[in-house]
């Protein structure tokens, strides 16, 4: 079975830089690719309004960038499953969050982190939990030095991938294929 495999790419920042820029040239290329991109960062966010009006995307505002508000998680979650999202492609510390909220309630669908700065996360209770959460299904470190920092912090280098995001989402396409095609042939 060929369906096209939704990805949802949430960010929280509100600024436009080169991570943003990064998320516009993804979604334009999975599109390309055949994927149904989506959409979903804070209100008033630049990437919301540079984005806007692009019916070939779909956005959800989140009513705040933080993390911990119950309203962007609820809002998540109720898009996820109403449009049937399938991989959620994290683009900063407050979206890995967010997706793994998601992710409790939505455990079919398949995660992915976007690492783009080399400082080291902070080592605290809330920032390990995130790292070391199972229900992250890949991380994406842009560069060798970014790799470099997750493995000292501790990620095994199993669970990422040096920059290699549209296989790494075609891989999950082939899983999300496969899991399809079974549970059609038992019903």
């Amino acid at each position: 079975m060929n369906h096209k495999i939704r990805v949802l790419q949430i960010g929280t920042e509100m600024t436009w830089r080169g991570g943003e820029n990064q998320v516009r040239y993804l979604m334009q290329g999975l599109a390309r690719e055949g994927y149904e991109c989506h959409l979903a960062y804070p209100k008033n966010s630049l990437a919301i309004e540079r984005m806007a009006g692009s019916p070939e995307f779909p956005q959800l505002v989140l009513p705040s960038r933080k993390a911990w508000d119950p309203r962007s998680a609820y809002r998540l979650f109720k898009y996820c499953k109403s449009n049937a999202i399938e991989l959620i492609d994290a683009h900063s510390s407050g979206g890995h969050a967010l997706a793994l909220k998601v992710k409790r309630r939505l455990p079919k669908i398949k995660v992915v982190v976007h690492r783009r700065v080399d400082d080291v996360p902070a080592d605290n209770m809330f920032t390990r939990g995130k790292y070391f959460d199972a229900r992250v299904d890949r991380f994406v470190a842009i560069s060798d030095a970014i790799r470099r920092v997750l493995e000292d912090y501790g990620v095994s280098p199993k669970r990422f991938r040096l920059y290699e995001v549209q296989r790494m989402v075609h891989d999950f396409k082939r899983a999300i294929e496969s899991q399809t095609a079974r549970a059609g042939s038992e019903n």
